[in-house]
C-alpha cells in the first residue's frame, strides 16, 4: 500500500494572483496574494504573471545618471548627470549639452517643447541645440495654467512667471507678469515638493504639513490640508490620475478629491508592501515615485537599495498589485517613451528593458511564493502539478515547505516520470493555453506553501496541491 493511500486527500489551488504581493506573514495573507513575489509584473493585456524584462545596454556616460526625462514630439531622452545635461536621439545619438546650474538631482518638466531644469541653481530651458539660463532659482518645477511654476528649499513661496513667458520673473503686480504666493509662512519647514493638481497646488514642506493652493491667481489661496506626514523627499509625491500619491514616513498616502472637488482628503494607499517599505523608511535619503506609462506601472524607487517597488495597473488603480523588481545594482531612475520603451539607469548606464533579455549578461532570477496554510498536525504532500506558460526551456527549482525539487520546464507539453500526461488532464485549474507538469511526492510537511524559482522568461498560471491531514 502507498503511504498515502489510507489518508482522505484534498486539492488545494493557488491559481488567481490578482492581489499581488503581501509582504505580512505568509499564513496570513489572502489566498489569491502572494508572499513573495519577486522579478515578475502583470501582463497589461491579458492580467497573467510573467517574469520581467531584462536589461539591454544603450547608453554608456561618463558619470553616474541622476535624472531622465523623454519628450515625445522631439523623440528626445533628457539624461542628467552630477553634473552635465545631455540629450540622445535615436537620429543623433548621445550629445552633452552643457553643465547643470546647481548639484541637487533634477527636477524636470516640458514647457513648448522644451526641457525646464531644476536643479538647485538658477532653471535651466534646454532643447535640441542650447542650454538657456532663466534667471531665478529652482529646486522644483512645474507648468499650470500658461505660467511655469517654481519653488525653492528655504524660500516660503511659490513663484509663478509670467503668463506664456518663462524668461518673466518680475512680480510687478500687473497679472501678466510673475505673481508668487507665501505657502505657510512663518510656520517653519522647507517646501520639498510642489505638485500641480488640476487646478490646484499640493505642497509638501519638511516639517509634516501639507498645503493646497486652491484655483488660479488672482483667485488663488492658501489651506492646510494635512499634519503629522509629508513626502519624505522632493520627487516622492506623483500625480496620478485622480489623486497624488505621496511615499511618507508612516506610509504610502493617497491625497484625493471629495465633496465634488471642494475637499482634499489624505488617505491610506495600498500598503500591502509596507511591512517590507518601512525597514528602509528611516536610513534613505531620496526616494522616487514615477509612473512608467509603457508598462503602465507605478515605480518606487529607493536610494541604494537594489529593489524597486512595482505598483502594476491593468485597468484602473484601486486594483493594482505589487511585485518587486531586483536589479544587480541599484536603480538611479527609470523613464517611458509613453508606448514601448522604458529606460532604466544604473549607475552610468541607460538600459532598455527587454522582454528577451537577461540582466546584460546576469540571469534574472525570479520568485514567487504562495500563501502558507499551516497543518493542525502534519500534510501529507501526494502531488504538484505546475501551470505555465510561454516558457524558454529551463531547469526550475520548486519548494513545498521541507519539499525541494528541480523540474525542467518546456517550451512544448510533456509528459512526466510518474505516467501523468499533462494534455490528457480534465483540471478546472488549466486553461486550454497553457502547458502543466506535475509530479508526486508522498512527503510530510507541516504547511501547504509553494515556492518557485525560475532564471528565464516564463508566465506562471497557477499550483495544484494534493494533500492529506495526518
Amino acid at each position: 500500500m502507498r503511504l498515502s493511500a489510507k489518508h482522505n486527500q484534498i486539492d488545494i489551488f493557488f491559481n488567481e494572483f490578482s492581489g499581488g504581493l503581501n509582504s505580512d506573514i505568509a499564513e496570513n495573507i489572502a489566498q489569491n496574494e502572494l508572499s513573495i513575489l519577486t522579478n515578475f509584473e502583470y501582463d497589461t493585456k491579458t492580467g497573467a504573471l510573467k517574469t520581467r524584462g531584462g536589461l539591454r545596454k544603450l547608453l554608456e556616460l561618463p558619470d553616474d545618471i541622476t535624472a531622465m526625462h523623454y519628450l515625445p514630439a522631439l523623440n528626445a531622452l533628457l539624461v542628467t548627470t552630477t553634473s552635465d545635461i545631455f540629450i540622445y536621439t535615436e537620429a543623433d545619438g548621445l550629445k552633452k549639452m552643457g553643465s547643470l546650474a546647481g548639484n541637487k538631482i533634477p527636477d524636470i518638466t516640458i514647457w513648448n517643447d522644451k526641457f525646464l531644469v531644476a536643479s538647485g541653481g538658477n532653471l535651466q530651458e534646454v532643447d535640441l541645440e542650447y542650454v538657456t539660463d532663466l534667471g531665478i532659482q529652482a529646486d522644483i518645477v512645474g507648468v499650470t495654467n500658461g505660467r511655469v511654476m517654481v519653488a525653492r528649499e528655504g524660500y516660503d513661496y511659490i513663484t509663478f512667471s509670467g503668463v506664456g513667458d518663462e524668461t518673466n520673473w518680475n512680480v510687478t503686480g500687473n497679472d501678466i507678469d510673475a505673481v508668487e504666493i507665501a505657502v505657510g509662512y512663518k510656520e517653519g519647514g522647507n517646501i520639498t515638493n510642489a505638485v500641480i493638481f488640476q487646478k490646484d497646488i499640493v505642497v509638501f514642506k519638511d516639517n509634516n504639513k501639507i498645503y493646497r493652493i486652491v484655483n488660479f491667481y488672482p483667485d488663488w489661496y492658501v489651506q492646510q490640508i494635512g499634519f503629522g506626514d509629508t513626502c519624505i523627499s522632493r520627487k516622492s509625491a506623483y500625480q496620478l490620475g485622480d489623486r497624488i500619491i505621496f511615499l511618507g514616513k508612516t506610509g504610502l498616502k493617497n491625497i484625493i478629491p471629495t465633496a465634488g472637488y471642494d475637499e482634499l482628503s489624505i488617505r491610506d494607499f495600498d500598503n500591502k508592501i509596507w511591512n517590507e517599505l518601512s525597514s528602509f523608511i528611516d536610513i534613505v535619503d531620496h526616494a522616487e515615485l514615477k509612473w512608467v506609462e509603457s508598462d503602465r506601472q507605478l515605480w518606487v524607487i529607493l536610494a541604494n537599495n537594489r529593489k524597486s517597488y512595482i505598483y502594476n495597473i491593468q485597468y484602473n488603480i484601486e486594483n493594482g498589485k505589487w511585485s518587486i523588481f531586483e536589479y544587480p545594482k541599484p536603480v538611479k531612475c527609470v523613464e517611458s517613451d509613453g508606448i514601448s520603451k522604458t529606460f532604466i539607469a544604473i549607475d552610468n548606464i541607460i538600459y532598455i528593458k527587454d522582454p528577451f533579455s537577461d540582466d546584460n549578461g546576469i540571469p534574472v532570477e525570479a520568485k514567487i511564493a504562495t500563501k502558507a496554510i499551516p497543518a493542525r498536525n502534519q500534510y501529507l504532500l501526494k502531488r504538484c502539478k505546475i501551470f505555465y506558460s510561454q516558457t524558454q526551456q529551463q531547469e526550475a527549482v520548486i519548494e513545498i515547505d521541507s519539499f525541494k525539487k528541480t523540474i525542467a520546464l518546456q517550451p512544448t507539453e510533456i509528459a512526466v516520470s510518474d505516467t501523468d500526461i499533462a494534455s490528457q488532464d480534465e483540471d478546472p485549474a488549466r486553461n486550454w493555453n497553457q502547458q502543466a507538469i506535475a509530479f508526486r511526492a508522498n512527503k510530510r510537511i507541516s504547511k501547504a506553501q509553494v515556492k518557485l524559482t525560475v532564471q528565464k522568461k516564463c508566465v506562471i498560471h497557477g499550483f495544484l496541491l494534493t494533500i492529506a491531514e495526518v
